[in-house]
């Protein structure tokens, strides 16, 4: 069996103080993933008092900066490649985009969990809403040839919406314990 270095990019990780679904499901993979030989570095922001690397399960966990910060320094981590990764998955937990496939020749896989822009009102103000709805209408320009990974039907109709092809999106259901 081929062993393949995957890099995790996300918006929380399993311990982080407002974790939930997302990365439940990206812990699952990533412990999966492990269990069979593979590695898995997950980069993900850093909660105050948190530590800056931490190993759960097999599972690398890197903490860098904050919300925004994260974007900057994941496209940086990627670009000096401290480690030469087979694969980076650009975790869509929020809207903002990672840009990796902009970045790299690396293969790149998007786990899109749903569309932002119909629950951005009230959650954050108005010009980051708009923003942040422009930066998921460019998804399909970001990741063009990439492949998407979703868990529900919905989804999967609103990336087809969205201009993603049809044929590079695949759908798979929550994952049991």
């Amino acid at each position: 069996m081929i062993r393949v270095k995957i890099l995790w990019l996300s918006h929380r990780d399993i311990r982080h103080p407002r974790a939930g679904g997302a990365e439940l499901t990206i812990y699952e993979v990533g412990k999966r993933l492990v269990a069979d030989g593979h590695k898995v570095n997950w980069i993900t922001p850093r909660p105050i008092a948190s530590p800056k690397k931490e190993l759960i399960d097999g599972i690398i966990i890197s903490r860098i900066g904050g919300n925004l910060i994260v974007h900057v320094a994941s496209i940086i981590y990627i670009l000096t490649m401290r480690q030469d990764y087979d694969i980076i998955i650009d975790d869509m937990g929020h809207a903002m985009p990672w840009f990796s496939r902009l970045i790299t020749r690396k293969p790149v896989i998007v786990y899109f969990r749903h569309r932002h822009s119909r629950t951005l009102k009230g959650q954050v103000n108005r010009i980051l809403a708009s923003f942040l709805t422009l930066m998921e209408r460019g998804y399909r320009i970001f990741y063009r040839g990439c492949a998407f990974v979703t868990e529900s039907e919905s989804s999967l109709q609103d990336l087809i919406s969205m201009g993603i092809p049809e044929t590079k999106i695949f759908l798979n259901p929550v994952l049991a314990p």
